[in-house]
């Protein structure tokens, strides 16, 4: 019983995917924010455009939190 309290366990995600999902959202986010920066105007309203804002920051700081909370170190 001891032995299963010490196993680690295994991240979410492997960490190079988690890297990679937070800099595609956060190039996303820099693409939508500048386009509409320029004065783009949005194709169907702007509620979409502003919870696409809202889903994108949100997916891109949950994968650089999932990025950050791997141990750094040797793994096992």
């Amino acid at each position: 019983m001891l032995q299963t309290l010490e196993q680690r366990q295994k991240p979410l995600l492997p960490r190079w995917l988690a890297v990679l999902g937070a800099v595609l959202g956060s190039f996303s986010l820099g693409l939508m924010t500048g386009k509409l920066l320029m004065g783009a105007k949005p194709v169907i309203d702007w509620t979409m455009t502003i919870m696409d804002l809202i889903f994108g920051a949100c997916f891109t700081t949950f994968f650089a939190i999932l990025a950050a909370k791997h141990e750094v170190g040797p793994s096992r």
